[in-house]
């Protein structure tokens, strides 16, 4: 397992040598400590790029790359309510259309934009990241994911119609950004300009992962929405312990029908939404719409959420 891991570190290294070698950068120096740049791409491996970590990678990258040209928007919903929209375009870019990729979090856009860009500027993406609805610099009131559905049609068809893009858009997300990621297939129609997602130890299906075996997962929940400063949440949840249509809106797992893109799928055996990654899995795969069906990856690693429940061996 070290050896493999050794492995895939390295080809991590090459990787972010190649994307510097791909835009033609002139850095000074890649860091002060060759070492500590080792140690922390190991770390952003074996976490899978947890929120810790991104903020942490994001930040050194900030600092020591002069990779991107941002510019922020407030784009209105449907509804009027405006969310903080950070576009980030590759070095160099003089204005041609590109694809984009679609990361819609609760962790604060702000902190991840340069790290979304590091990780897909090299294959000629656009990267987008946006607070959620009521976190951060967006308007409106946190519900859950509930309003991810209609926000990220929203969100996808105002990419779709920027001079910038070329009409694709990529759906990525890891763990709350999944979650939000394939909820954006759950709008009826889903966004015409929705061709792919890659979710990270993410579920399709808000209720029974919040209920599991239908009792409520208070340690996990409570405490993350506590968390987020979002507490004040909780009994809203408990107060819809029975399923009723209030769950729709996270639940993908009544209308697998309505998916209709290729995905990747990565979670881990002892995750917190192992699950529900396998669930979403399956009823993409084999209960999915045309473009969906047959057309989906599914990866599990032997890991808990983010990398957690690791454990080292002598």
């Amino acid at each position: 397992l070290d050896r493999a891991m050794r492995g895939s570190i390295w080809c991590l290294l090459v990787l972010v040598s190649f994307v510097v070698a791909q835009e033609r950068l002139f850095v000074e120096t890649l860091a002060e400590n060759p070492e500590e740049f080792h140690e922390k791409v190991i770390v952003v491996w074996e976490n899978l790029l947890g929120r810790e970590t991104m903020l942490e990678l994001d930040g050194y990258i900030k600092k020591n790359f002069l990779l991107f040209n941002t510019t922020s928007y407030m784009v209105p919903m449907s509804d009027g309510v405006e969310l903080n929209t950070i576009v980030n375009f590759p070095l160099g870019h003089r204005g041609e259309a590109l694809p984009a990729v679609l990361d819609r979090t609760p962790y604060n856009a702000a902190a991840y934009e340069y790290l979304v860009g590091a990780l897909f500027h090299f294959k000629g993406y656009v990267a987008v990241v946006q607070d959620m609805r009521g976190r951060y610099k967006s308007q409106g009131e946190w519900s859950f994911w509930r309003e991810s559905p209609s926000d990220g049609y929203d969100t996808i068809n105002w990419i779709t119609e920027q001079s910038w893009s070329n009409g694709e858009v990529m759906a990525f997300g890891i763990s709350a950004d999944g979650i939000a990621a394939t909820c954006q297939e759950g709008h009826m129609p889903p966004p015409e300009g929705l061709k792919a997602q890659s979710l990270w130890v993410a579920t399709g299906d808000g209720f029974e992962s919040s209920y599991y075996n239908g009792a409520f997962r208070e340690g996990l929940l409570a405490g993350w929405l506590e968390g987020l400063g979002e507490g004040w949440y909780v009994p809203t949840l408990t107060a819809h312990e029975a399923y009723s249509p209030w769950w729709y809106p996270i639940d993908l797992s009544i209308r697998w029908n309505n998916t209709n893109v290729p995905a990747v799928h990565f979670g881990g055996w002892y995750d917190i939404f192992s699950w529900g990654t396998m669930q979403s899995f399956v009823g993409y795969q084999y209960h999915g719409g045309e473009g969906a069906k047959g057309n989906q990856y599914l990866v599990m690693d032997p890991l808990g959420h983010c990398g957690g429940g690791e454990y080292r061996f002598p």
